[in-house]
């Protein structure tokens, strides 16, 4: 997304220029820095964010090259479990081991984005949104973003929690001073760890609680080695307000009572709305109307990945809960 990095929605950019250094400088590799935005996946997008994001002068400082190549490729996915044939950005055909750099961030769809979902940064900017159509519900979005990580076989990930975002992310939350980096060759049991230490169970989760189910690591965070700092709490987290979308379970109510009664429903607030139609463009349920000079959400159509209140620039898109809702969780300790 073009942010700068000061909002601490996106990587800091000291994290990428210290370890493009140190690949460049010690281990003589080729860098290539590389993400696709939800949206266009275009040279002129691209060129916009590389600027605000700080990336491209970390490319200039070190040496490391940023990504042009927009062609995308067919791959087969033998460890998918519901993705047997992914379409992904090529530039990942280019390079010979995958360093992934994400931000601790809440996120209001998914509860939580980490290094498991870090990687649907491989997923082209338009074909996102086709995933996001077809994978509505949230454990079989969660199963195709864990196929996506085991196709990406990221060498290393190395998550930014030096200023994290909590409340409605992962654009719109609030910044949070937790000054940890934190690093694993195995991102599952680091988004475990960093729900761990945020307090997020990891039932509420999807990515997490199906790692966990398909055995890709552990339930008992006691079970993994730590090395470094082990007293480490970054607590207390706030947590989206869309969490009900996870919470509220519709076999234990009617369907389509959950959803026009009491689940989370994103509002457009036409005080802060600058009519810039991101959230219009990048709604993959095609939700999002503009009529009468105002932004319209059809909740009927929503499919509440909640894409138009993250991409949207200025937190015009907001979460609104029920009144029935804020009362289920009022007394609800998580």
């Amino acid at each position: 997304m073009r942010k700068n990095y000061e909002d601490a929605v996106t990587t800091h950019p000291m994290i990428v220029q210290c370890m493009a250094e140190l690949l460049i400088n010690e281990c003589k590799a080729t860098v290539l820095i590389a993400d696709s935005p939800g949206g266009d996946f275009t040279a002129e997008v691209m060129d916009a964010i590389y600027n605000t994001t700080g990336m491209r002068e970390v490319a200039e400082k070190t040496g490391a090259k940023l990504n042009y190549n927009f062609k995308e490729k067919m791959y087969d996915n033998e460890a998918g479990l519901y993705l047997k044939k992914v379409k992904v950005s090529e530039f990942i055909s280019n390079v010979d081991k995958i360093i992934s750099m994400p931000k601790l961030k809440t996120h209001s769809m998914m509860t939580y984005t980490g290094a498991v979902k870090n990687l649907f940064g491989i997923i082209p900017g338009i074909t996102k949104a086709e995933y996001h159509l077809h994978m509505s519900g949230y454990d079989k979005f969660a199963d195709a973003l864990i196929d996506i990580c085991l196709l990406a076989k990221p060498t290393l990930t190395i998550m930014d929690a030096i200023v994290s975002m909590d409340g409605n992310g992962p654009s719109a939350g609030n910044k949070k001073n937790t000054n940890t980096i934190l690093a694993s060759a195995d991102p599952f049991t680091l988004d475990k760890v960093c729900c761990d230490l945020i307090g997020f169970p990891f039932d509420i989760v999807p990515t997490v609680a199906k790692s966990i189910e398909r055995n890709l690591c552990k339930l008992n965070s006691d079970d993994v080695e730590i090395k470094g700092e082990i007293n480490v709490n970054l607590k207390p987290f706030e947590m989206p307000d869309s969490i009900s979308d996870v919470f509220l379970k519709t076999d234990q109510f009617d369907g389509k009572y959950v959803d026009e009664n009491i689940k989370a429903k994103p509002v457009c607030d036409q005080s802060k709305c600058v009519k810039c139609l991101v959230c219009k463009q990048s709604c993959p349920a095609k939700a999002i109307s503009f009529v009468n000079n105002q932004i319209t959400i059809d909740t009927d159509k929503c499919i509440r990945c909640y894409c138009c209140q993250e991409l949207c620039p200025f937190k015009a898109i907001k979460i609104r809960r029920s009144y029935l809702l804020r009362a289920l969780l009022k007394d609800h300790e998580w």
